[in-house]
């Protein structure tokens, strides 16, 4: 099993954190099943996509005795259906607050930037998805339509990739779309809080399409170790980790990292 050097803080109780799922999670069980010692918890790190509702993707570690949970990631508003599937298990969402699990604080902020939301550093052109939305009721028009490959132009320069959620630009589509949007008000919520672990979507500025906002975040409240997925990468951000005053690591696709920065299941190629 590799390890990424991080401090070891767990005593034995260690936690997970699962990169993204996309619609495949039989990777959680089957990595449980050959540990040695089971995990206290599992953490989702968002773009779980789930084809049927997520606590029944996740039956087999709940059978397993573990306790889970999840962020929202950008691909989980792609579709109506798949976002609704996460309804039985919002009490499980850690986005926008701060949790104890096994004698840690996690904090938890699901999501990405978009632009026309927030896509830092310039300013956000709303605070929160309540005045988001109340945008759309009063200009049900949308008097300037934005084409569609603005659109993904403008993702692929803050993500290095286009975001498929960006094809449905009707009303509808949108207030789907920026469910997964990371507001300012959320950001401003958590920064009043302390945390010992901060799991993101999103990237903080050690990764080249990351945000510098996430690193302001994982000070202010205090993290020692900042998770994230989106992009696919298994990377230890080591070399960051003076100049961000914390350690960041980036969760590869379906692999698995756990809380002590040891490598429990590889990332895939996607």
């Amino acid at each position: 099993m590799a390890s990424h050097g991080l401090p070891g803080t767990s005593d034995g109780i260690v936690i997970w954190c699962a990169g993204d799922p996309h619609a495949s999670f039989d990777f959680i069980g089957e990595a449980i099943d050959a540990a040695p010692v089971k995990p206290a918890a599992v953490i989702l790190l968002g773009d779980m996509e789930a084809p049927i509702p997520l606590t029944d993707c996740m039956a087999d570690v709940t059978a397993l005795g573990v306790p889970w949970y999840w962020i929202i990631g950008n691909h989980d508003t792609d579709h109506l259906e798949s976002y609704r599937n996460l309804d039985g298990a919002r009490d499980r969402c850690l986005d926008g607050r701060v949790v104890e699990i096994a004698g840690q604080r996690i904090a938890g902020l699901g999501g990405v930037f978009r632009g026309q939301i927030w896509l830092p550093p310039a300013a956000p052109s709303f605070d929160d998805y309540e005045g988001y939305a109340r945008s759309l009721r009063r200009d049900r028009g949308l008097k300037q339509r934005v084409s569609k490959a603005d659109l993904v132009k403008r993702d692929v320069a803050a993500h290095g990739r286009a975001d498929t959620s960006l094809q449905d630009e009707s009303r509808d589509g949108r207030l789907l779309k920026h469910r997964s949007t990371i507001f300012p008000s959320t950001a401003a919520k958590l920064k009043k809080q302390r945390a010992d672990i901060l799991v993101c979507h999103e990237a903080p500025s050690a990764h080249h399409y990351g945000f510098a906002e996430l690193d302001d975040l994982a000070r202010a409240m205090g993290a020692r170790t900042l998770f994230h997925g989106h992009h696919h990468l298994e990377r230890d951000h080591a070399e960051h980790a003076e100049r961000l005053r914390f350690h960041a690591i980036s969760v590869g696709l379906r692999g698995i990292v756990d809380q002590d920065g040891n490598v429990i299941r590889a990332g895939e190629r996607g």
